[in-house]
């Protein structure tokens, strides 16, 4: 067996998997009930019951779960269906391979909260918010993330958006107060991006790429479009589509009524991508049919992807995936370029005695991390709202309220390094070709920057090595081409900070007006004034996005270049 942390897998996503639909996630939840009864014989979970009995091996006994107090809380056809969406969101837990005891504490925060809030009723929040608030910091973030990702997993329930967006305002404070940071540092994320740019090429052993090839698959495409991971997993295995040399990814969404957003379940895609899937599928073809994308046949048994519950082995699911990633961390990310893992707890200072912090990852990537990451994009790319939900799969608008939350965090902790990333890939592969994958040697070569010419032009702070002087921006400290040496950088250290700071300032004032400018797309979508057919308010959120990003370019180059001298 894989020594696998599964109190790392068992934390709830906030972000939900699944999403109810009432025609098809009842008989999906009755199938994972019993494919359950047949791994877990001492267990009994039939669905139309109201009481479920979880055998817990480690403690020898079973955990309870009851449904019937949701049938009391409405007439009784309502009640009927939010215990059915209860339910169903506690075999979701189970098809996760949750823990028993998991399974059971996050059953009974989503009771507790039901109760106080009547099944999220408007009327109710401020009974529900009383009721968080009076815990410590530590339950507050447990409880709203439970709630918040039930929320997901059920959209209709808030769509107003009114709970998501004050259990979200809680869960920040909270984990503000407790130093949690929901999304891996840039740090993290930018070894993980160019390892993974490193190591996929086309000489790579028949053997990895069978092994590994769904995380290069899973990253691409997840990036770039706010996928669920059961929507990664559960693409069709002929789900590319080509109109007139363009493809388009089909994905497993379900169009929904005309009281909600229509979201896309059909995406355009580079046809990079799109040849890097037929050429999977084809290279794969020869180990068997599979209804996925993914072929769970064609894994090598090295990878132990088995250890889920029994299911269809011409699907490959969430927990197959949840190995794939962990033994890609384990033997490429750790083993062939040599990073180690410390852990969210350990301190910069306390790591800095072992060894250089530049080859320490603090937080592994998350497989619905990547969803966080897309839609980041989306807005720093100025896209309205609705357009957002759309591509997201969101039925409801309000759903996007914390991504804008994450938006400050993302630049705050200096994401701008991830972007300047993008511009040197191309460079990393030429040059840093080696198993030992170094990010300190990566930074000196390729965001400091060496420059390729000889040239040296004298400026009143630093130089030059245009050799043309072809001034691309008002000031020489954010054009690509200044340089500045180590005793240059001492005597105008002031001025440079300085530099930084009012740069640093531009960029705040950039988000709140970015975020600003989202809360009213959400709030008032429906108005003429802000609403996707808005050519007023889609200019203002382009520029305003184009204006963000300009600025953390800038301000990302000064500070990797002097950095270093700190």
């Amino acid at each position: 067996m894989l020594n696998i942390d599964y109190e790392e897998l068992d934390i709830l996503d906030l972000t939900n998997e699944e999403v109810f639909d009432f025609e098809d996630t009842v008989e999906q939840a009755k199938e994972t009930l019993l494919n359950y009864k047949e791994e877990s014989k001492e267990s009994e979970v039939e669905f139309t019951s109201n009481h479920w009995k979880l055998y817990d091996n480690g403690r020898d006994g079973h955990c309870h779960i009851f449904f019937e107090e949701f049938e009391n809380l409405s007439s009784s056809e309502n009640g009927k269906l939010k215990s059915d969406i209860v339910k169903c969101w506690i075999a979701s837990l189970i098809q996760k391979n949750l823990s028993v005891k998991s399974i059971q504490k996050y059953s009974k925060r989503i009771n507790q909260i039901i109760e106080i809030s009547s099944f999220f009723d408007s009327n109710k929040i401020k009974q529900t918010k009383d009721f968080i608030k009076v815990m410590g910091n530590r339950q507050k973030t447990d409880y709203t993330r439970t709630a918040i990702n039930f929320i997901d997993y059920y959209q209709e329930m808030d769509s107003k958006g009114i709970y998501t967006k004050e259990l979200w305002e809680i869960k920040n404070q909270s984990d503000y107060e407790l130093g949690i940071r929901e999304l891996p540092s840039s740090q993290d994320i930018l070894k993980f991006s160019l390892v993974v740019e490193d190591f996929f090429q086309p000489e790579m052993s028949e053997l990895d790429y069978l092994k590994y090839y769904p995380v290069y698959l899973w990253w691409k495409l997840t990036t770039i479009i706010p996928l669920r991971i059961s929507e990664f997993c559960n693409i069709d295995r002929n789900g590319l589509r080509n109109n007139d040399s363009d493809y388009y990814i089909k994905l497993p969404r379900k169009k929904l009524n005309n009281r909600r957003v229509q979201i896309l379940d059909e995406i355009y895609i580079p046809n990079s991508l799109a040849n890097n899937i037929l050429e999977y599928v084809q290279r794969t073809d020869k180990y068997g049919d599979s209804k996925t994308l993914i072929s769970y046949r064609s894994i090598p048994r090295q990878v132990d992807i088995s250890n889920t519950l029994k299911h269809d082995i011409e699907i490959f699911n969430y927990r197959n995936m949840a190995h794939v990633l962990y033994m890609f961390y384990q033997e490429v990310v750790f083993g062939k370029y040599k990073y180690k893992y410390y852990g969210e707890n350990v301190k910069v200072n306390e790591k800095a005695t072992v060894e250089s912090v530049t080859n320490v990852i603090n937080r592994q990537i998350r497989l619905n991390d990547t969803r966080h990451f897309a839609f980041l994009n989306l807005i720093t790319l100025g896209y309205h709202p609705t357009e957002i939900a759309r591509l997201g799969g969101h039925s409801s608008i309000y759903s996007q309220y914390h991504y804008h939350q994450h938006l400050e965090y993302w630049v705050d902790s200096e994401v701008m390094e991830l972007m300047l990333s993008f511009n040197y890939k191309r460079n990393f592969r030429e040059e840093n070709s080696t198993a030992d994958f170094d990010s300190k040697k990566f930074k000196e070569k390729f965001i400091l920057k060496p420059s390729t010419t000889s040239t040296k032009i004298p400026l009143k702070v630093g130089y030059c090595t245009d050799p043309d002087q072809l001034c691309k921006v008002d000031e020489c400290y954010f054009c690509e081409s200044w340089r500045i040496e180590f005793e240059d950088y001492k005597r105008h250290t002031a001025e440079i900070h300085s530099k930084i700071v009012k740069s640093e300032q531009e960029v705040e004032s950039l988000i709140k007006n970015l975020r600003n400018l989202y809360y009213i797309g959400i709030g008032e979508y429906k108005t003429p004034e802000y609403s996707e057919t808005s050519t007023i308010f889609n200019k203002k959120l382009t520029e305003n996005a184009k204006q963000l990003r300009a600025s953390l370019f800038k301000l990302a180059s000064l500070k990797e270049r002097v950095n270093s001298y700190e």
